[in-house]
């Protein structure tokens, strides 16, 4: 997964070349094209990590204890925005867990935003990620669709999602993890 997430930095931050999208079944054939379409024509985004919020309901006290919140690192990114602003972007990103230990995740993300007043806007959407970490399946990447919000001012957004509960087990999911982007031209 490192090799993975080394490999897709160097091509967001590199001059892009087409991706090969034929073979494929006609849906992954689409995807493909869409990420070659942002990897080859997208502008640059930095990527910085934030905060992870544990829901206090979800989680003992113990537990709570021993997690970091401040979830410290970042990524880089790639985006395309249609005639509307609404944006697209790939991208790549690590950081600290709730354990301090390194959370490496690449992904598609569509925001679709409305104007606010000048220059802000807010904007809802869906990530479309590959995540891997240590405590899950042993950092082997598992797919994670999430719902995304953005407050988004000029060049500068922060954006959220949310991370649910799959199960009724205490001290698992509910978490809103927030991380800022800054959009270069």
């Amino acid at each position: 997964m490192k090799k993975l997430f080394a490999t897709l930095c160097l091509l967001i931050a590199l001059p892009a070349s087409a991706m090969d999208c034929s073979n494929m079944w006609d849906w992954a054939t689409a995807a493909c094209q869409r990420v070659d379409k942002i990897n080859r024509e997208g502008k640059n985004d930095l990527l910085l990590s934030g905060y992870s919020w544990h829901d206090r309901s979800t989680y003992t006290a113990e537990k709570l204890e021993d997690f970091q919140e401040f979830a410290y690192g970042g990524g880089l990114g790639k985006r395309i925005s249609d005639e509307n602003n609404n944006q697209e972007f790939i991208y790549g990103m690590i950081f600290a867990d709730s354990h301090n230990q390194p959370q490496l995740q690449i992904g598609y993300m569509h925001l679709w935003y409305w104007p606010i007043v000048g220059e802000l806007s807010a904007g809802l959407g869906v990530s479309l990620q590959l995540i891997s970490r240590q405590d899950v399946i042993g950092g082997v990447p598992f797919p994670a669709p999430l719902p995304v919000a953005s407050v988004r001012y000029g060049k500068a957004s922060l954006i959220g999602t949310f991370i649910p509960r799959l199960n009724g087990q205490l001290n698992n999911g509910n978490v809103a993890y927030v991380f800022g982007r800054y959009e270069f031209d």
